[in-house]
């Protein structure tokens, strides 16, 4: 279940990853608004009275399959996720991804392959002592208005006390599902304990309404910011009933 620390050890990893830079930017919505969005089999959670969009933008490092080295052209690029918080018909809460975007058409292809909605955009991210800057857009576009950009200014770590309830239950997630050609999977993560920081943001433009949510209840949201954490996951499972 959603919380600190994983809710189960992973015994064989089949691919491992860093994410590094990482902020959590999280907005509330009626749970009704997100649940048309999902796969059939998955339910909205619903948190602290609403159901929760997050967009996540980080930087991706060190992609590899378990005993290989990585990947040359996976060594660093930037991601945004746009995810929701789900519980499945097994009984697991989790992640549902409902876009991703990176840089690296390949990387977007073999996962896309495997049901987890990757895009390509031209993407960057910069660093300037306690500021990161990142950029996202999508290619062709001549609006001149990004997929997505912000500027987070990163302050004071957290006290672990202050982790505990709706944060633990929003960034605290060891499973993620995929639904490929019709089939429910369940991916399990585990990483070491977000070290997370308060942070402040700017940005021009949020794109949720591109994905067929209308305007959230909380206009400016919950923004925190992550250092690096190493993910393990495990193989994906067919999901059935309880």
């Amino acid at each position: 279940m959603s919380g600190r620390t994983p809710d189960s050890e992973i015994d064989r990893a089949f691919t491992t990853q860093t994410w590094a830079d990482l902020t959590f930017l999280h907005w509330r919505f009626r749970a009704a608004d997100v649940q048309r969005l999902l796969p059939a089999g998955l339910e909205a959670d619903v948190i602290d009275g609403s159901a929760w969009v997050a967009l996540v933008p980080f930087a991706m490092c060190d992609v590899r399959l378990v005993g290989l080295p990585p990947f040359p052209r996976l060594s660093r690029f930037p991601e945004l996720n746009v995810r929701t918080y789900v519980r499945g018909p097994d009984g697991h809460d989790g992640i549902y991804f409902l876009r991703l975007f990176t840089p690296r058409p390949a990387f977007n292809w073999a996962l896309r392959s495997a049901g987890v909605q990757y895009r390509f955009a031209h993407a960057r991210h910069e660093q300037a002592g306690t500021r990161h800057t990142y950029g996202f857009r999508r290619p062709g576009d001549r609006s001149g208005r990004p997929l997505f950009a912000a500027r987070v200014e990163v302050g004071e770590a957290l006290a672990v006390e202050e982790h505990v309830g709706l944060l633990d239950s929003l960034t605290g997630r060891w499973n993620a599902y995929a639904h490929p050609a019709g089939r429910l999977l369940r991916l399990p993560v585990e990483h070491e304990p977000w070290l997370l920081r308060a942070a402040t943001a700017r940005a021009p433009r949020w794109p949720l309404t591109d994905f067929g949510l209308p305007e959230p209840k909380n206009a400016k949201p919950l923004v925190h910011f992550a250092p690096a954490v190493h993910a393990r996951f495990g193989a994906p499972s067919l999901v059935r009933g309880r």
